[in-house]
């Protein structure tokens, strides 16, 4: 689907080529879902494959502040 945004990009020296979240839209990248990097060292997070949507920063913190809130940590 994104084929056409794959580019190499200088990353700290050094030609790197793949995807990078600043060529998308947010709106674009909540379109992708989470898969374990790892399945052969990982394999039992595999269930959770495709269940995961990129965050924001907001969100991150705004869920951290909610489970802080429930688990009645500070």
């Amino acid at each position: 689907e994104f084929a056409d945004r794959r580019t190499t990009k200088t990353v700290d020296g050094k030609a790197v080529t793949g995807w990078f979240t600043e060529d998308f839209l947010l709106r674009e990248l909540r379109t992708l879902r989470t898969v374990e990097r790892l399945p052969l060292v990982r394999d039992r997070n595999t269930v959770f494959d495709g269940r995961g949507s990129v965050m924001t920063f907001q969100e991150v913190i705004d869920l951290a502040r909610r489970l802080s809130r429930e688990s009645g940590r500070r």
